[in-house]
């Protein structure tokens, strides 16, 4: 019976191990069912994607949790810091104006709506408030800290609505009334966010901080209104805000008007404020680095060298024991403290320094400072100056005592020992007037320059071989080391230049004694200029100069314990940083490896070298050119610079694009044809004042990869022709066959396309010559009748060949003789190094010609045919520029009349008589001789231009298609002059201008011409050109109204003959253009005045949605402006037999009325959910999240649960799939523009397992999708894609996946099996045993 019961209670042990595993695999194969059940309830949007994951991971085995506890601690971790409120407070997206669709409010800036009540300027004073603004009121104490506060409301009859998520408003922070004596400042400070307590937890109001404003020392206060506002549905708020850290950095003593906010009225709120003298605060010592002025691509560094030294010659010294040491105000100084009783006589005390480490070559180390620039950074200016501080504390008592006088942190005195603004050192001369004067000739530093394969090592040990020498060196790598070395700076053998020899004067002349040590001191000239300085700037009295010339040259000048020299530098460093460096902070650290007396004194001397680090922003106007993955910019350069050492960029380099295969370079074609790109100036916006403006950026060329239908590949630029001028060969990007950029890839890694920029080199140049002679008398042509009257200094490039011009402003008075030239002088030669080349031109005596016209273009530019040597002129397209006029003389009765039509010459030939064609001159006019003598002057004549320049409007004169001829009249004996207009039914419209002889002109007759400039533009919904290319094409029909006498906007565009079709089907060009309008028309009362279009899309990109009516453009001839412009646009769709206003998809006129932005929307993104079987499912829950806006949107973590997300958790998209049987299963999403989203299914059907993990949609730049990526551990289910629709599965709790993220369930199922499979046969084991 034991025996049975032992065999029992073993077999008992294998049955129990075996349901055991019954249970588990049943668990694990339904592994969803307690999920299922639990996503039967609603799932909130915001649940995270943690919790998803936590729950499936509640139902794997104890053992696989315990091995994924640190996976999950650190997903809690990060889980946590995603609550609503956090990610407000850590979003850092801009204000944007938030669109709503069909007349709902549009969120925005509510400015107008907000009144300040009252604000105020206070600290806290040993327990007592201490009010600027308010009484009793207490003076403002400069460079003190004040707490701002002010209380507002939003005044709902202003507002007129309720509050918004995505409201904002700006106020400037106080405001001084003279700007010039300083400002109030705020370090700015992180967003705050206000919240209201609901049923569903803290939901945020709004959220305010203070930020920097784009103009120079002002701050603003910013509001910005977030979701939580939505439950509120208010139109008004009264609030107060509160600032602390207020700095007072005003300096002029007295009471000023300060001005904050608006009342009521929207006028400033003012109050008085009154301010302290500046006080003047000691200098600390210390050697330190920081950023100063920024211009474009520019950072101007500086650093404060061996400050220390100062000091101490002022009568202070270390002593870290009694000061405090690191950590200390004093920071090793007695700096100002008053109960002292260490004073050092004036220009005694002094601690000889050295660097213990960086002489390369042995040796002992004076001064040394390096500065490690960036690969591709440049140096653009260095300068270095001595300087000493004006004293605080000075009187005639303490002057006696030479104690209770310290330096202060302001310079009294400076002179430059070395002033290099990229071309090497330069010198003062006799004329300069600057406040900080240059070196004198033969002093201060000099350059060395790097040597061909000369080491690192090698050139510091050259730079420190000699005192007051510099050099930049530069590495393969494009790193450079800016080295400067200052020699010794010991009491002995100091190798510092002397302060008195810096001035053009050493002495004044004016000698004293000093009263301490009784020696003789001469004033130097640098003192007496330090005194004015001083008295200058309200720091002490005329009274006291003299008492000030004693102290700077007792202090630092000849008599001191080292003689005089320079002992403390000002360095500034401009460095100019490559133009693809984007804008942003940039960071600059410099190693100095000379102790001062402060870090050699320390308990434990200083590590050296000392390393500072300063740090800036750099402002680069191409960063603000917008690139995305699958852009590239070319950037084409001088490597020269301008006047203002900035880049100068180059117009009209042409490139070919190469594409690498392998090992080799291919050229990029379309058609079997290279692909041509020109540098030329691109547009970009910069916020100037709180306006946006549209600038010019020039050297450029922007690639849009997608749009040209390219692979995906690395890629280069190739020069196949230099800019007129340049020589390619001595390019620095010079290959030995072309000028090529840099390799890049498309897409690039990051959000922003790659930048690449290439150098060119001008040619050598020399100057040359063109003398220009001027006939004396009418008839002799011998030389001696000539006179030279002007003479030209040119530059050419060497070996240029120059063929002399004729000066066009004296062919106002002479005709240039080609023969004569000839004969006399020499029209063409060739530029000489030596610059001896000499053109000499000759001109004889112009007979007056009353009948002269100039022909005037766009912007008052004349309309040249020639140029002065009388070659014809062509565009850059290769068209003549020519404008020809007939002359009709009239011989008709009485004379010719204004109206109607059909009086002119082709009308009447009877009436007019053909005389002349003529063309315009080299100075644009057009000339008949003949006409001249008084009876002809008495004569009308006729004035038809037949042809012009390219792009024009040519006076209507064809009589094939109207009775309209378009011309002037002109009698020149007493000036009359009129122009025939061109009618349509009694309506005026078009009427060519003209000036008849006045002093404002130069007493000229003027004909004026005009151009259409009116532009149109495809954009999309950035601002962004839609080009087309063979992959995707924008195109358009273009029609005209040329009904006469009336016009109707409710007929059709096809109606003809209405509406005259001018093209078909138009193509947008890179930047989006595809035509111009506006020929005719007046600006007047009646519709029927003006010249009206017709534009209709006729097709777009796949992935947006083709405007279903048509645009009707109102364009006219505005005589103020003196231009074509855009009067309306209207948008109209065709209903029956007639055109209805509509909603326009979208449209922008430019401020200058000039040019049109047509926009579209983009089509809805779509897909269809479906079961494992292919059957649609209704009723399933979405959420779609987008990026953040701004940097964090780009450069975050595509993982939503990261505490640096890209995606912004705030605002989800809720989409529930249809359940229509139309189009069951189907989620849309509109207006998803070209970017990544973030795709979570957050509710599934009864039943059905709920997809862990999520996915990330790109859409491309066409607006279809480009790509759909799973991500998460595990994955979930794939999408699948048939006949262009996508379809994402879900599955049964009890089936499993055929493909997506849950291999990972079959491997726990495996690893069960095998866990029982092992436990049976440990049981057997046993047994056997």
């Amino acid at each position: 019976m034991k025996q049975k019961m032992n065999t029992f209670f073993k077999d008992e042990k294998k049955i129990f191990c075996l349901f055991v595993i019954v249970i588990l695999l049943f668990s694990t194969l339904v592994p969803t069912l307690s999920l299922g059940q639990s996503q039967e309830t609603t799932t909130p949007s915001s649940e995270l994607l943690s919790e998803k994951v936590s729950k499936y991971d509640e139902l794997l085995s104890s053992t696989e949790r315990v091995e994924e506890a640190s996976v999950e601690s650190n997903t809690n971790g990060s889980r946590e810091s995603i609550s609503l409120e956090e990610s407000t407070k850590e979003s850092a997206t801009t204000s944007q104006e938030i669109q709503t669709f069909q007349g709902k409010a549009i969120a925005g800036d509510i400015l107008s709506s907000v009144v300040v009540n009252d604000w105020e300027l206070f600290r806290d004073k040993n327990g007592s408030r201490e009010s600027l603004t308010t009484e009793p009121k207490s003076t403002a104490a400069s460079n003190q800290a004040y707490t701002f506060g002010f209380s507002w409301t939003i005044v709902a009859e202003k507002l007129e609505r309720n509050l918004l998520p995505g409201d904002y408003f700006v106020l400037e922070i106080p405001q001084v009334e003279d700007s010039n004596s300083g400002h109030w400042y705020s370090p700015g400070s992180a967003w705050s966010t206000i919240t209201i307590d609901t049923e569903e937890g803290p939901k945020p109001v709004y959220r305010y901080r203070i930020e920097h404003s784009t103009e120079k020392d002002k701050q603003v206060v910013r509001v910005e209104f977030l979701d939580g506002v939505d439950q509120l549905h208010i139109n008004t708020l009264d609030t107060e805000l509160e600032f602390p850290g207020f700095m007072n950095y005003v300096m002029k003593e007295g009471t000023q008007q300060v001005t904050f906010g608006q009342d009521k009225d929207g006028n400033a709120l003012a109050k008085a404020i009154t301010f302290e003298k500046t006080p003047l605060n000691a200098a600390n010592g210390f050697s330190y680095k920081f950023g100063g002025a920024a211009s474009n691509n520019t950072i101007q560094w500086g650093i404060q060298f061996n400050g220390a030294a100062n000091v101490e010659l002022g009568g202070d010294e270390v002593n870290y024991s009694v000061n405090g040491g690191a950590g200390s105000q004093n920071q090793g100084f007695y700096l100002n403290k008053p109960d002292r009783d260490v004073w050092n006589p004036w220009g005694s005390h002094y601690t000889d320094v050295d660097a213990p480490i960086g002489k390369e070559g042995g040796g002992e180390l004076g001064g040394y400072v390096e500065d490690v620039l960036p690969a591709g950074a440049e140096l653009a200016a260095l300068t270095i100056a001595a300087y000493i501080q004006i004293p605080i504390g000075l009187t005639p008592e303490n002057y006696n005592q030479q104690t209770g006088v310290y330096p202060s942190s302001v310079a009294g005195y400076q002179s430059f020992v070395l002033a290099d603004y990229g071309s090497g050192p330069t010198y003062r001369s006799g004329s300069d007037t600057e406040a900080i004067l240059k070196p004198k000739v033969g002093t201060g530093f000099s350059l060395l320059t790097q040597g061909t394969g000369e080491t690192k090592a090698a050139f510091k040990q050259r730079i420190q071989s000699t005192p007051y020498q510099y050099g930049v060196y530069k590495e393969a790598s494009g790193v450079s080391t800016v080295m400067m070395h200052y020699g010794s700076l010991k009491k002995a053998d100091n190798q510092q230049q002397k302060l008195s020899e810096l001035t053009t004067n050493p002495y004044t002349g004016r000698t004293i004694t000093n009263p301490i040590s009784n020696q003789s001191v001469n004033i130097t000239e640098f003192a007496a200029q330090a005194a004015d300085f001083s008295i200058k700037l309200g720091y002490y009295a005329e009274e006291d100069r003299e008492l000030l010339e004693n102290y700077y040259s007792i202090t630092y000048g000849d008599s001191n314990v080292i003689k005089g020299a320079s002992a403390s530098y000002n360095i500034s460093l401009a460095i100019r940083y490559p133009p693809e460096t984007p804008s942003g902070e940039i960071e600059n650290t410099s190693e100095i490896y000379t102790h001062s007396a402060l870090t050699l004194n320390r308990p434990t001397p200083e590590e050296m070298p000392k390393r500072n680090t300063g740090k800036a922003d750099l402002q680069n106007p191409y960063g603000s050119i917008s690139l995305n993955a699958n852009q590239a910019l070319l950037q084409k350069f001088d490597v020269e610079r301008d006047a203002n050492d900035g880049y100068i960029p180059i117009n009209g380099a042409k490139f070919k694009l190469q594409v690498k295969n392998g090992t080799k370079w291919t050229d990029v074609k379309k058609s079997d044809e290279v692909v041509y790109f020109t540098t030329d100036g691109i547009s970009y916006y910069e916020i100037e004042n709180g306006v946006t403006v549209e600038k010019i950026a020039n050297g450029l060329v922007k690639v849009d990869f997608s749009a040209l239908g390219l692979a995906d590949g690395t890629y280069r630029f190739v020069e196949i022709e230099a800019a007129a001028g340049y020589d390619e060969e001595n390019s620095p990007n010079w290959n030995g066959e072309a000028v090529v950029s840099d390799e890049f890839a498309i897409p690039s890694a990051t959000s922003r396309g790659p930048t690449v920029a290439v150098w060119n080199k001008k040619l050598p140049q020399a100057k040359y010559t063109v003398k220009h002679y001027v006939q004396k008398n009418e008839g002799s042509t011998a030389k001696d009748n000539f006179r030279l009257d002007k003479t030209e200094e040119k530059s050419g490039y060497i070996g240029q060949k120059i063929i002399g011009e004729p000066l066009l402003e004296l062919l106002t008075s002479y005709n240039y003789s080609e023969v004569l030239s000839i004969e006399h002088g020499l029209i063409e030669g060739r530029v000489t190094a030596d610059g001896e080349l000499i053109i000499e031109l000759y001109y004889t005596i112009a007979a007056e010609v009353p009948f002269t016209f100039y022909k005037q273009g766009l912007n008052g530019d004349m309309m040249p045919s020639v140029d002065s040597n009388g070659n014809q002129l062509f565009d850059e397209e290769g068209r003549e520029k020519k404008v020809v006029f007939d002359i009709y003389e009239y011989i008709g009765p009485d004379r010719p009349v204004t109206y109607p039509d059909g009086t002119g010459p082709k009308s009447k030939p009877g009436d007019w008589n053909k005389l002349y064609t003529v063309t315009t001159d080299a100075l644009g006019r057009i000339r008949v001789p003949e006409i001249n003598d008084p009876a002809e002057l008495a004569k009308y004549y006729a004035i038809v231009e037949v042809e012009t320049y390219p792009g024009y409007v040519l006076p209507e004169n064809d009589l094939n298609s109207s009775d309209r001829e378009v011309y002037w009249v002109v009698r020149l004996s007493d000036e009359t002059m009129f122009s025939m207009p061109s009618w349509a039914h009694g309506t005026e419209v078009d009427k060519p201008d003209f000036e008849k002889p006045s002093s404002s002109n130069g007493n000229r007759y003027i004909l004026k011409n005009r151009k259409p400039e009116i532009s149109l533009f495809k954009v999309n919904e950035r601002n962004e050109p839609m080009p087309s290319s063979d992959k995707q094409k924008v195109q358009f029909d273009i029609y005209r109204w040329t009904a006469g006498g009336y016009f109707n906007e409710n007929d059709p565009y096809y109606w003809s003959p209405q509406w005259m079709k001018l093209d078909s089907n138009v193509t947008t060009d890179n930047q989006g253009y595809f035509a111009s309008i506006g020929k005719t028309g007046l600006s007047g009362s009646e519709n029927k005045n003006f010249d009206w279009y017709a534009i209709r899309e006729t097709s777009t990109y796949s992935g947006y949605q083709l405007a279903e009516g048509y645009w009707l453009v109102k364009t006219g001839w505005n005589p103020t402006t003196q231009q074509f412009e855009i009067f309306e646009v209207k948008y109209k769709v065709v209903q029956g037999n007639g055109g209805i206003d509509a909603e326009s998809p979208g449209h922008k006129i430019s401020d200058d009325k000039k040019d049109l932005y047509f926009t579209n929307k983009v089509t809805a993104t779509s897909f269809y959910k479906e079961d494992g079987q292919q059957n649609p499912l209704g009723g399933v829950h979405f959420s779609l999240y987008k990026p953040k806006a701004g940097e964090a949107g780009e450069t975050g973590s595509e993982d939503p649960e990261a505490v640096n997300t890209k995606w912004d958790l705030t605002k989800p998209i809720e989409k529930i799939s249809s359940e229509s049987n139309s189009d069951k299963g189907k989620v849309t999403f509109e207006d998803l523009i070209q970017g990544d989203y973030l795709l979570v299914e957050t509710k599934t059907l009864p039943g059905y397992q709920l997809p862990l993990g999520s996915w990330i949609i790109t859409i491309n730049f066409y607006g279809d999708i480009e790509a759909i990526k799973g991500r998460g551990d595990p994955l979930p289910p794939a999408f699948r894609v048939e006949a262009g629709n996508y379809y994402l599965p879900n599955y049964l709790i009890n089936s499993l996946p055929k493909a997506g993220g849950y291999m990972r369930v079959a491997l726990v199922v495996l690893g069960i099996v095998l866990l029982g499979s092992g436990i049976i046969l440990s049981q057997n084991r046993k047994k056997y045993k």
